[in-house]
């Protein structure tokens, strides 16, 4: 009987560079054209890995929004929203209009968002 050896490992040579993704990002976000870039990204990955998906990530996605700007628009933390998106808090209603508004949204639609699970 023969044995198959496993394939061997392969390394991918990575530029240093491109190793911090939050860099890279943020180097993206520094122009004008970055940013558009970005948001445009946002939305293709939304309509496209999220078509039916109903919830405030794909909201914000659709926005264009990275989770950091969707927080400063709304004055709350990063992790505040991240907590949000992932149905870990309660959300009043002070927070869904904030949501709305920085989503350029209405609040029932954020209401909708808010009360499906993904």
């Amino acid at each position: 009987m023969t044995t198959t050896s496993p394939p061997p490992e392969t390394h991918y040579h990575v530029p240093e560079e491109l190793r911090d993704i939050d860099a890279l990002i943020a180097e993206a976000e520094s122009t004008k054209e970055g940013r558009e870039a970005l948001a445009q990204a946002r939305a293709f990955l939304a309509d496209t890995l999220y078509p039916n998906e109903v919830s405030i990530r794909t909201l914000r996605l659709k926005a264009g929004l990275s989770q950091k700007a969707l927080s400063e628009r709304m004055g709350v933390s990063r992790a505040h929203v991240a907590e949000i998106e992932r149905h870990k808090i309660a959300v009043e209603r002070e927070t869904a209009v904030a949501l709305a508004k920085a989503l350029d949204t209405d609040t029932e639609t954020v209401v909708h968002a808010l009360s499906e699970t993904v």
